[in-house]
C-alpha cells in the first residue's frame, strides 16, 4: 500500500472521523466518489426520461454534471495509486475505452430513438448505467477507508491554494489550452461544416462520430508514442503534441475541399490531444503533494475548467463575423498553451518547501 501512495489505511469511524481529519478523495477512499457517480448518472438518465418541464431537465443535468465532477475527481488519483509506474498506460486505456463507447454511443443513438423514442432511449442508459454501479458496488466494494494524513484539514486550505510552481504552470497554460481547445469545439464543428459543406443529418453525425474516434482509438495505444516522447525534456514532450493540435486547428478553415478540411482537423485529436491529454495528467500526479493529491488534483482542474468556461460565448461572437475564424483563434491560442509549456515547464518534483501560494 504504501507503494501505491495509500497511507496507514484504517476502518472509518464514520463520517465525522473522515470529515475531521481531511475532505474528499485525501481521506476518504476514493471508491466511494467513483461508485456515486454511476449512480448518479443513473439517476440523471432516469429523470431525463420524465422531462416534460424545464425543471425536470434542470434537476437532471444537474445531477449528471455532479456525475461527471465526482468521476473526474478521483479518476486519475485512483489510477496513479493503483501504479504509478503504469500510469500513462492504464489511463490512456480507460479514457480511450471511455471516448470510444462515447462513439459508439453516437453511432447507435439515432436507432435507439428510433426503435424506443427518447423517453425509452434515456430508460436503457439508466438502467445500464444501474447495472454497472450494482457491479462496480459488488467488485470495488463501498470500502469507507480513510487515509490518515500528515496534515490536518486546517493546515492544507490555510496556506491558500499551496500549489507547486509546476502544478501552477501546468494549470495556467492547462487553461489557456482550454479555453483555445473549446472555442472550436462543441457546437462550432457542426455549425461549421454544415455552413461550409451543406453536409445533412446523416453526413454530419458519421463525421462526429469520427471525430470522437479519432481521439478514443488512438489513445488506446498512446502511451508508445508517450514512451518515445519522454526521451525528450518534458517541457518538449508535453509542448509537440499540443503543436500538432494548434496546427491542426488553424489549418482546417483554409481546406480547399470537405476532404482535405478532414483530413486537416482529425489530427488534432488523432495525433495531438489523444497523446498530451494522458501526458499531462502523469505529470500533474508527479508534481502533487502525496497527502494532498486529490486536493491538488482538482485544484489544477478547477483552474483549467475556469480558464475554458467563456470560451463557447467567445466561440459564437467571434463565428458571427466568420464561420471558419473559431478554429484560427483555437489554433493560435493552442500554440501560445504549448509555447509557454516550452518555456516555463521544468519537470522538476519541487519540494515541500517551494509552495507557491498565491
Amino acid at each position: 500500500q504504501a507503494e501505491d501512495g495509500i497511507r496507514d489505511v484504517e476502518r472509518s469511524r464514520g463520517l465525522g472521523d473522515v470529515y475531521k481529519r481531511q475532505g474528499l478523495s485525501d481521506t476518504l477512499d476514493t471508491a466511494p466518489f467513483f461508485i456515486a457517480s454511476l449512480l448518479l448518472a443513473s439517476a440523471s438518465h432516469g429523470i431525463a426520461s420524465l422531462a416534460y418541464d424545464a425543471w425536470t431537465a434542470f434537476t437532471a443535468k444537474i445531477l449528471f454534471d455532479l456525475a461527471t465532477v465526482f468521476k473526474n475527481a478521483v479518476v486519475s488519483v485512483m489510477l496513479f495509486r493503483l501504479s504509478r509506474d503504469s500510469f500513462v498506460k492504464n489511463y490512456s486505456i480507460a479514457t480511450g475505452l471511455e471516448f470510444t463507447s462515447q462513439a459508439v454511443g453516437l453511432a447507435l443513438a439515432g436507432v435507439i430513438v428510433k426503435l424506443l423514442g427518447y423517453e425509452g432511449g434515456f430508460i436503457l442508459s439508466s438502467f445500464l448505467l444501474a447495472t454497472i454501479f450494482a457491479l462496480a458496488l459488488i467488485g470495488i466494494g463501498w470500502r469507507g477507508r480513510v487515509v490518515r494524513p500528515r496534515k490536518s484539514v486546517g493546515s492544507i486550505f490555510k496556506g491558500g491554494w499551496g500549489l507547486n510552481r509546476e502544478l501552477w504552470v501546468l494549470a495556467l497554460s492547462g487553461a489557456m489550452l482550454s479555453f483555445g481547445t473549446y472555442l472550436s469545439h462543441g457546437f462550432i464543428p457542426p455549425l461549421y461544416f454544415t455552413k461550409r459543406y451543406g453536409l445533412n443529418e446523416i453526413v454530419l453525425s458519421a463525421l462526429m462520430t469520427l471525430h470522437r474516434l479519432s481521439l478514443g482509438l488512438p489513445m488506446l495505444a498512446a502511451y508508445r508514442p508517450i514512451k518515445l516522447l519522454k526521451r525528450l525534456p518534458p517541457s518538449a514532450a508535453l509542448a509537440i503534441p499540443i503543436c500538432v493540435e494548434g496546427v491542426s486547428l488553424l489549418a482546417t478553415p483554409f481546406a480547399p475541399s470537405l476532404l482535405t478540411a478532414v483530413a486537416f482537423w482529425l489530427p488534432h485529436d488523432l495525433l495531438g490531444a489523444s497523446i498530451w491529454i494522458p501526458l499531462r495528467n502523469e505529470y500533474v500526479q508527479r508534481h502533487c503533494r502525496e497527502d494532498t493529491r486529490g486536493l491538488d488534483t482538482n485544484k489544477v482542474s478547477l483552474v483549467i475548467l475556469l480558464g475554458g468556461a467563456p470560451a463557447p460565448i467567445v466561440a459564437g461572437i467571434v463565428a458571427e463575423k466568420s464561420i471558419g475564424l473559431p478554429f484560427i483563434a483555437s489554433g493560435l491560442i493552442v500554440l501560445t498553451a504549448a509555447t509557454t509549456i516550452f518555456l516555463f515547464y521544468k519537470g522538476e518534483r519541487p519540494s515541500e518547501e517551494r509552495i507557491l501560494n498565491l
